[in-house]
């Protein structure tokens, strides 16, 4: 038994060491002693940095008969050298108590081994799992791949990650997301991918770092279900009866409309020319009417196709103009300003944008008082992206409430019902973009909606000219 012992500690290129569970060196192989220049009653610690020592403690706590354990180090050198991504893997040696530990380098491309009884739970579960080093090598990923990406893992690892996520990403989402990812050692983004076959499916990506195997885990979950579940929930539940409602009074109202048109163009006959200066200012209010209920009407219409592209500063002004009475109830006044200087054009659900602005412009009009100013905006922020603004001078929201704004349902009115934010968070990321509220309690709020523009080399002439009613 021991010769054969002797045999296989000797005989592999592998760093091998047996140590006691508090830490001391009982022997070293001759890869070992080489390698780390430790031998026989030194302590296995001094090769770990300050930072990964007490990794190494549990490392060790947590070998137990019959329980093989790896885990990733890093492995300080003589002379200040370094060792990274190295795979330590400790069984228990019952005859003395003792913990047999082979060190060996983590090969990129390869798989990072990992015990027995999780490797079949890694491999087919339903998310996908990317791991990656701290040089941004994949150096793993399961076998969902294929479905989430169309590539098989193998043809994942050993890739940059960089190269990898240039497809899915634009530079500024993968900024924001590595960014976010150094400060806070997590991250989480919500991820429209469309496939070869142009099937458009909806991911939700989360990122760790794990300290105990040095590696950036990925999780990328496919909520398109899930997305268009609660589409389905706005076509029939309470936003979808509002609608009908909407649409229901706004029908009765055109036709009532229509028939004073009718009399109106009948009292042109006989009108003198004071009468017909009356009878002007009637045209005008109601082609203004006109045009409102025309607006409802479509709003309260099913939606058609997701991605189309539509002139932006356009879109605000036609949702200025429907909210310009309810402004005017309060004494408030809107103002628009595109300081692009030119149209911009976006791709997505125009229906769905604008019912997204009406409930912000209708959010920051209930939370002004009479008299203050409501400004909606076009700013720039790179050459791919713009900002649409709706700022108030209203009364702020306190840093708890900014926590909780998008959480469905959460309001701060008697009557609110807490779908505006959310309903609008969800439009900016379905397009690509993502929504910010900044506020400052007794001074307003701003919130602005991130969007990628279309290149106007790509805009289709159908788009229209953009010009403000």
């Amino acid at each position: 038994m021991l010769e054969t012992f002797e045999f296989l500690f000797e005989d592999t290129d592998d760093a091998i060491i047996m140590v006691r569970q508090d830490g001391e060196c009982l022997r070293a192989n001759s890869s070992a002693a080489a390698l780390f220049d430790i031998s026989p009653g030194g302590k296995v610690d001094g090769l770990f940095p300050a930072v990964e020592r007490g990794l190494w403690v549990q490392f060790l706590a947590s070998v137990k008969p019959g329980k093989k354990v790896t885990s990733l180090f890093s492995l300080s050198l003589g002379e200040g050298g370094r060792l990274s991504g190295v795979e330590a893997t400790g069984s228990y040696f019952r005859q003395n108590n003792s913990v047999i530990v082979r060190f060996r380098p983590a090969k990129r491309g390869q798989p990072a081994r990992r015990a027995a009884g999780y490797s079949g739970i890694f491999r087919h579960a339903l998310n996908c799992f990317i791991l990656i080093d701290r040089e941004g090598m994949i150096r793993d990923a399961n076998n969902r791949t294929g479905f989430f990406f169309g590539l098989p893992p193998e043809s994942v690892i050993g890739r940059e990650s960089r190269e990898f996520f240039r497809g899915l990403f634009n530079d500024t989402e993968s900024e924001r997301y590595a960014d976010s990812l150094l400060r806070l050692g997590k991250t989480e983004m919500k991820h429209k991918y469309v496939a070869e076959d142009g099937e458009k499916r909806y991911y939700h990506f989360y990122t760790i770092f794990d300290e105990d195997s040095d590696t950036y885990v990925m999780t990328v979950r496919d909520d398109t279900e899930k997305v268009e579940m609660k589409r389905q929930m706005e076509r029939s539940g309470n936003l979808s009866a509002l609608g009908q409602l909407a649409a229901s009074i706004a029908h009765e109202m055109k036709n009532g409309m229509t028939s004073i048109r009718g009399f109106t163009e009948l009292m042109k006959l006989s009108a003198d020319e004071k009468a017909m200066s009356y009878i002007q200012v009637i045209d005008s209010e109601m082609g203004r009417m006109e045009s409102l209920m025309k607006e409802f009407l479509m709003l309260s219409k099913p939606t058609g196709k997701e991605d189309v592209p539509f002139p932006l500063f356009r879109c605000m002004c036609e949702v200025a103009v429907i909210m310009e009475p309810q402004s005017m109830q309060r004494g408030m006044t809107i103002y628009k300003d595109n300081h692009i200087g030119k149209e911009v054009t976006v791709t997505g659900n125009p229906q769905r944008m604008k019912q997204s602005l009406i409930n912000l412009v209708k959010n920051a009009i209930e939370a002004s008082e009479p008299g203050t100013r409501l400004m909606l905006s076009i700013e720039n922020y790179d050459d791919r992206h713009v900002l649409m603004v709706v700022s108030d001078e209203g009364k702020g929201m306190s840093e708890l409430q900014l926590k909780q704004v998008f959480m469905p349902f959460f309001t701060t009115k008697r009557e609110g019902t807490g779908l505006g934010l959310p309903f609008a968070l969800e439009t900016a990321e379905l397009m690509g973009g993502h929504l910010f509220v900044k506020s400052v309690p007794g001074k307003g709020t701003r919130i602005e909606m991130l969007l990628p523009t279309v290149p106007e080399k790509e805009v289709a002439a159908k788009v229209g000219t953009g010009v403000c009613r």
